[in-house]
């Protein structure tokens, strides 16, 4: 028995998941644009990531 998939499913299920990686990209972006906001308003110091010790 071959179980069949239509085109109509796998772009069903692709634009599901673009709308979900899409969300996901967007909400990201908007929070890093928020905290580089907050750290130059409040003039906070964000750490560095190479820590030379």
């Amino acid at each position: 028995m071959e179980e069949t998939i239509s085109l109509k499913e796998i772009f069903e299920t692709l634009k599901k998941r673009w709308r979900m990686i899409a969300g996901i990209t967007i909400g990201a972006v908007l929070l890093s644009a928020i905290n580089s906001t907050v750290f130059r308003r409040y003039k906070l110091l964000a750490l560095p990531l190479n820590v030379h010790t």
